[in-house]
């Protein structure tokens, strides 16, 4: 006797299992476990296991969304070439390489994802997955306030950041998507509610994350998808006008300048100019092995030996590709590379700039501005962030295909 699950119970729990295999899941269990690879081979696996399960649907999925089924075939190809050159020019081995070249096949999550929004409906599958994130990081906050109170530690992973001298945890990279969600969902249907979780969530960000980039990002995003829920040009104009004045007033209270001077490399403006140098010295680095091999780029290396150590981190040991945003991709995969990230980019900027449906698209107004203003800093095709572009490309792509089927805003 077989037991059988209906399509909505197995899609609901397969991208349930896939998020929280994320690797920062697994700090609320209190261990390091899945941490790691580990983790990012059971994405990977449910993926796979998920694609499987619902391959008629993939297929279709293919068919239907070309651009995703041609855009993942391009990264197939690509991460077929770079782990062979990978495995030749360092002598490594293949599982190795693959280690790292392997994680872009969690882009078939774009396909499962769709499926979640045709099964499920759109609205309630982001809000399942993103109750799932929302949980996790009330737990770290809560966490964080403890230690910061009475100095105790519940997690044990977490660092301190020289910036507040407060407990620093990362939240992950689905947290700015949330935060923009929520947003959307503000703009929707205006709600105090609504504006105390986001404002608590860009308070959690600053004294618990604190990262500079993703702050700023999610400014601009909120401020673009403003501008861009306007329903005549008048009231668009009022708000730019009022954009400038704010801008103008930041302007004159200096904090302008002393968000600029954060990025610097000058000791006597920046107190914390030692991961400014170790960027600018990290784009020197790996510039000088672009130019090299400027279709490949240094390829795709595991730090398992002294030696890719060295070629890797650089003779000083702390130089990071994922720091380096777009350019840690360029580094990475070279040629290839770049234009796997201009080809999502210029994407993402087509269909913000085409889509009729206002309400989807002050949404993915809102994830595309998110992605170009943290361009520099932080790369949506990293090791730990490709999860959260599978989300970028099925919610852009979904909303695109209904506006193109003249689907009304409040049936997605």
């Amino acid at each position: 006797m077989y037991i059988t699950f209906k399509d909505d119970i197995k899609i609901k729990v397969l991208l349930m299992l896939v998020l929280l295999c994320d690797a920062k899941m697994f700090i609320l269990a209190g261990t390091r476990f899945f941490d790691g690879f580990l983790s990012y081979y059971l994405v990977r696996f449910l993926t796979l296991f998920g694609s499987l399960i619902f391959f008629d649907r993939i297929q279709t999925i293919f068919k239907e969304y070309k651009f995703y089924g041609s855009f993942f075939l391009y990264i197939v190809i690509t991460q077929i070439i770079l782990t062979i050159y990978s495995v030749y020019t360092y002598k490594q081995k293949f599982s190795n390489v693959f280690a790292y070249s392997g994680l872009y096949l969690t882009l078939l999550l774009v396909a499962l994802l769709i499926i979640g929004f045709e099964i499920l409906g759109f609205d309630r599958t982001l809000k399942i997955l993103f109750g799932l994130e929302i949980i996790r990081d009330v737990i770290i906050v809560l966490d964080a306030t403890i230690y910061n109170i009475v100095g105790v530690k519940v997690i044990q992973f977490s660092e301190l950041t020289s910036k507040t001298q407060f407990i620093r945890i990362e939240f992950g990279a689905l947290f700015p998507l949330l935060v923009i969600y929520l947003f959307y969902n503000l703009l929707v249907e205006l709600d105090k509610k609504k504006l105390v979780i986001i404002l608590l969530c860009m308070l959690a960000e600053y004294y618990v994350q604190n990262t500079r980039a993703i702050e700023i990002g999610l400014v601009i995003a909120f401020i673009v998808m403003w501008v861009s829920h306007s329903g005549d040009k008048i009231t668009k104009y009022l708000k730019i006008v009022m954009i400038l004045c704010g801008l103008g007033g930041l302007l004159y209270l200096g904090v302008v300048e002393m968000v600029l001077n954060s990025f610097s490399a000058d000791p006597s403006i920046n107190e914390h100019y030692a991961s400014t140098l170790a960027r600018i010295g990290a784009i020197n680095y790996y510039s000088s092995y672009l130019f090299r091999h400027p279709l490949f780029g240094m390829g795709w290396i595991m730090r398992n030996t002294d030696y890719l150590k060295y070629i890797a981190s650089g003779p000083l040991g702390i130089y990071h590709y994922d720091d380096l945003g777009i350019l840690g991709q360029v580094f990475r995969q070279g040629l290839l590379g770049l234009i796997i990230y201009l080809i999502f980019l210029g994407r993402l900027i087509y269909i913000s700039m085409n889509l009729k449906n206002m309400r989807g698209k002050v949404f993915v107004i809102g994830i595309t501005s998110y992605v170009i203003s943290t361009v520099f800093s932080l790369n949506a095709f990293d090791v730990q962030r490709v999860l959260v572009a599978s989300f970028y490309i099925a919610i852009s792509e979904y909303i695109w295909k209904k506006s193109k089927e003249g689907i009304n805003e409040k049936e997605i």
